[in-house]
């Protein structure tokens, strides 16, 4: 089969699972690939992630990338960011997934954030346009992808150990890189600001809010 026939297989293949197995909804919102890198970019539910993680797992494509993002100061959310590749498709998908965060900022209060442009604003648009409604509260954690893709069990625990966002349903979620008795994630925008002292004479902050992971 040639090369093309292959690529074209495994796009058609997910988009054929996405469409009628999935309800996308008007959650979803794309970028186009020229100006970003990606072919598809969107902002999704914690409850669609599993179903679109199986989708992707059987038309051939692999988590390349998990991370995480701080966003309490200005708009106190954690985000989840995750990309799926095929090669054989050159098709990379980058999906966001909002959550509450489970520590309160206490860094120095938020300034006027710069104007975005060109790509970093559509993404910006296409999220916010995504993002649940005021009314509607955040979940504090996600739900782990070990079950589709395997090599999610370090990422997920490499952005626990970073940032303390949990993952449901991982099969041992604990530290990777920092002693298990680490109550500090040294990812986290305000982690060990001085500004972030809460009394005078008090130590530089170790983390937001100290205490341990339980």
């Amino acid at each position: 089969m040639a090369e093309g026939a292959v690529a074209s297989e495994h796009a058609q293949r997910l988009r054929a699972e996405l469409e009628a197995g999935l309800d996308l909804g008007p959650r979803w919102s794309a970028l186009e690939g020229a100006s970003s890198g990606f072919a598809r970019c969107h902002a999704v539910s914690v409850e669609a992630l599993p179903r679109l993680a199986g989708a992707f797992a059987r038309a051939g494509y692999f988590l390349e990338l998990l991370t995480c993002l701080d966003l309490r100061q200005h708009e106190g959310r954690m985000r989840l960011v995750y990309t799926f590749n095929c090669f054989a498709a050159l098709d990379r998908w980058r999906l966001h997934v909002d959550l509450a965060p489970t520590r309160p900022w206490s860094g120095p209060a938020a300034k006027p954030a710069r104007a975005k442009k060109g790509a970093a604003a559509a993404l910006d648009a296409a999220t916010d346009a995504a993002a649940a409604p005021a009314a509607a509260p955040l979940p504090v954690e996600a739900p782990s992808l070990v079950a589709s893709f395997p090599a999610a069990d370090w990422l997920e625990r490499e952005v626990f150990d970073m940032f303390g966002v949990r993952f449901a349903g991982h099969p041992q979620l604990k530290r990777l890189l920092l002693p298990e008795d680490a109550d500090f994630h040294p990812l986290l925008k305000d982690f060990g600001r001085m500004d972030a002292v809460a009394a005078p004479g008090a130590g530089p902050a170790m983390g937001p809010g100290g205490g341990a992971d339980g």
